[in-house]
């Protein structure tokens, strides 16, 4: 069974341990020790593994991001953000890294760190639109008011679609549009969006922007544009 090629493989690692005590072999062992228990859904015993595995090498970038990854699977996004953070700083040119830190902030609430982070994310990566889709949104939904900006939330989104017709974009579009007060402009955008949601078989999906209808049909704008993950 899979359990057992699991406790097989894991008892294995284990041995290794005893026998060797360089600090790299170990740090080896314990990274592959957290990814096995992870895929075997024992995330928590996973956690303890990798932690093990970065106390005895930092600057190890595999057992960085799967910790990181995991942490945002189990919806703990404040110490998933803090290990993507320590990411960034050892690859500030990984992109994934980048996304997965201002995610996290932002699924974990901590909006000003946030917004600093994806503004250093575009600055970083000036081509790559999810960066700039993500800070528009943010600006344009934001429930702290001192970070929501809708005028630059609306010519950010303008321009990204302009250039980039996707679903996500127009989505923020028609949030930036509800941000800045023209109702009717993000309804009229959004029920396309609901047809071609539908359309494609995307049913959850018709179903999330249909519920952002019903908010600008009422003149409300959009507050809570992210979904945790878990």
């Amino acid at each position: 069974s899979s359990v057992g090629r699991t406790d097989e493989a894991v008892a294995q690692l284990r041995r290794i341990l005893t026998v060797d005590s360089s600090p790299g072999v170990q740090a080896s062992v314990h990274l592959n020790l957290g990814t096995i228990l992870a895929n075997a859904e024992r995330q928590e015993e996973a956690i303890i593994q990798l932690r093990r595995s970065l106390e005895l090498q930092p600057g190890l970038i595999a057992a960085r991001a799967r910790l990181a990854n995991l942490l945002a699977e189990l919806g703990r996004y404040p110490d998933a953000a803090a290990e993507f953070g320590e990411l960034v700083r050892l690859q500030p040119d990984n992109p994934e890294a980048r996304f997965g830190e201002a995610v996290s902030l932002l699924l974990a609430e901590q909006y000003p760190q946030a917004l600093s982070s994806l503004e250093a994310a575009t600055q970083a990566f000036p081509t790559q639109s999810g960066f700039h889709n993500a800070l528009a949104r943010l600006l344009a939904t934001c429930p702290d008011e001192d970070i929501r900006d809708g005028e630059r939330a609306l010519e950010i989104a303008t321009e990204l679609a302009q250039t980039g017709q996707s679903l996500e974009v127009y989505e923020t579009l028609a949030m930036a549009l509800a941000e800045v007060g023209r109702f009717e402009e993000a309804a009229e955008l959004q029920d396309r969006l609901v047809q071609e949601a539908a359309n494609t078989g995307q049913t959850e999906l018709a179903d999330t922007f249909r519920s952002r209808l019903e908010t600008y049909r009422q003149s409300q704008p959009c507050r809570a544009p992210w979904l945790p993950t878990n």
